[in-house]
């Protein structure tokens, strides 16, 4: 694990970059195959605490940290970390780097270089060639790409894969959500995870955007595992791409695979309300709902308002008819984000609990939406399901199919639509998005 490195500077408007720093070394180091990294999210939880290393290093389960410093002063920059060995508490190395700004990519590949060494890892070639390409950077540009903003980090150095990286992630959270329309969004994502991988062949994160296009949109799910697997070839300590592998698994009908794949990414990732939820979602699809409550309960042990939890919650109760629990849950995740799907996951569980005036409100308040902004087709068939008109959701699973809404792709395996799958017009959609019959 890598832990927060402090800011030296005196200046708490330069925590971002420190952070930055933290978040930029523990890539480079998951980068290599025979280590396992914990993600930046995880060790970050200890920014404020004051915990010892033994304690932190049971709780993250590791074995050796990276602890040490940032100074920034103007365009240079000075690095003080240490490697220490938690078991012996022994100091197994430490080392202090200082250059300019512009070359700050190379510091932190030869801090990485060196605790590999230092742990005695032995680099592949490939790995460290990777470690080793590093890429000029213009200071505006290096502190726009820190902060996320990542079209004014590629206006500044439109080489810059990474760059590209962020800027397909944050298109493909918009595509998927229902915050724009996949037609809008997934097309934007391709061409910035394909200008990223042409960049960059070697870098992970490229390869799980291309992933992700082939899954949610594309539906090419040969080439969507092509990806996925070469993404976790160069970076098998990213937990973002474990968990959406889990989710191309659960698609694809390997359903006890993608629960492997989620625990694996909770495990580099034990501190993410939304993981450890997520890996409720996938025992909730495998009918495993007592399993889903209890990771619902450790989502919340972390963070008490967690969505995905009280979503998750909400589908569990309400497909063992605990309706009051199941509309409490979902008032609550609408409370957290209200959204189009949040929204139909409450009105459905009305309809179906008896309460149809307060279905239809929700349903014309969301038809009224969808005047005027992207509102998901998928989302629409939900609560038309709970109100039993289903003339109206296969016009709007089918509108679904042609705009490729968010969620389509899991639709088999969605118990809401379960009393569906004998129709031949469901199986018929089943059959055309491409996924097993």
């Amino acid at each position: 694990a890598v832990l927060p490195l402090a800011n030296l500077s005196g200046d708490k408007e330069q925590d971002y970059f420190c952070d930055g720093m933290t978040d930029q070394l523990t890539t480079n180091l998951a980068q290599i195959g025979s280590l396992r990294v914990t993600s930046t999210t995880s060790a970050m939880q200890y920014k404020q605490k004051n915990k010892s290393l033994p304690e932190i290093a049971k709780e993250l389960i590791v074995g050796v940290m990276v602890e040490g410093s940032v100074l920034r002063s103007g365009d240079r920059v000075r690095i003080n970390a240490q490697l220490i060995e938690v078991a012996t508490d022994k100091h197994l190395w430490a080392k202090t780097y200082e250059g300019d700004l512009r070359d700050i990519m190379t510091l932190q590949s030869e801090v990485a270089q060196a605790v590999a060494r230092e742990v005695r890892v032995k680099l592949t070639p490939q790995e460290q060639e990777r470690l080793a390409k590093q890429h000029p950077i213009k200071r505006e540009a290096y502190e726009a790409y820190l902060k996320g903003e990542f079209e004014k980090r590629i206006q500044l150095d439109p080489n810059y894969a990474p760059g590209y990286v962020g800027l397909a992630g944050n298109l493909f959270f918009k595509g998927f959500w229902g915050n724009q329309a996949p037609h809008e969004a997934f097309p934007k994502m391709k061409e910035a995870a394909l200008k990223a991988v042409q960049l960059d062949n070697t870098l992970a994160g490229a390869h799980a955007a291309m992933a992700l296009y082939r899954l949610n949109y594309e539906w090419n799910w040969t080439e969507a595992e092509k990806e996925f697997r070469e993404a976790l070839a160069l970076n098998p300590s990213d937990q973002d791409t474990h968990h959406e592998y889990g989710h191309f698994l659960l698609a694809m009908d390997r359903p006890e695979e993608s629960v492997v794949e989620c625990r694996r990414a909770v495990q580099l990732n034990p501190f993410d309300e939304m993981l450890v939820a997520c890996l409720g979602w996938h025992c909730f699809y495998n009918s495993q709902y007592d399993q889903t409550i209890k990771y619902c309960l450790e989502a919340f042990a972390i963070e008490p308002g967690s969505f995905w939890g009280h979503t998750n919650l909400g589908w569990v109760y309400e497909q063992k008819r605990m309706f009051p629990e199941a509309l409490a849950a979902f008032k609550k995740s609408v409370t957290r984000m209200d959204f189009p799907m949040s929204q139909a996951n409450l009105a459905h569980c009305y309809a179906v609990s008896g309460h149809r005036r307060q279905a239809e409100e929700i349903l014309g308040k969301l038809e009224e939406k969808s005047k005027k902004e992207y509102v998901s087709a998928y989302d629409m068939a939900v609560i038309y399901l709970g109100l039993g008109d289903r003339e109206k959701v296969f016009q709007r699973l089918g509108k679904a199919y042609t705009e490729r809404a968010g969620y389509l792709v899991h639709i088999k395996w969605d118990p809401r639509f379960a009393s569906l799958r004998s129709d031949p017009r469901f199986r018929d959609l089943v059959r055309r998005i491409g996924l097993k019959g």
